[in-house]
């Protein structure tokens, strides 16, 4: 996956996109990082983790309930929302939004997740 996608991304979200991290069975990519955000290795590792957890848990979850394919799985902290677009079980994307601004995009995430398959 291109910088392209993380500068994509950062069009549709503006001011309020974090982080957009890509992972895959090769490894993994920042995509985009905001100035003012900590991008040390230690942090970004536990991202990295989650997300891949994610993955693996990908099938699982559409198995169990029943509802259709998992789209996006949101983490809510104090000041940031992640949100984790498992796109195959080898492969998916992390976004970090500032919290106070999240729910305003709850409803362009149908968008994200057409624009991320388009682009995978």
């Amino acid at each position: 996956m291109s910088d392209d996608v993380g500068q994509r991304v950062a069009t549709l979200y503006g001011g309020d996109l974090r982080s957009v991290i890509y992972l895959n069975e090769n490894g993994r990519d920042v995509l985009f990082l905001r100035d003012d955000v900590e991008g040390s290795t230690e942090r970004l590792s536990d991202a990295f983790e989650t997300l891949m957890m994610d993955l693996l848990s990908l099938p699982a979850d559409e198995d169990s309930y029943g509802h259709g394919p998992l789209h996006c799985v949101t983490r809510r902290f104090e000041n940031v929302v992640e949100l984790h677009f498992p796109l195959c079980e080898t492969e998916g994307v992390a976004l970090a939004l500032d919290g106070d601004s999240a729910s305003a995009y709850e409803p362009t995430l149908p968008k994200l997740r057409a624009l991320l398959e388009e682009l995978v």
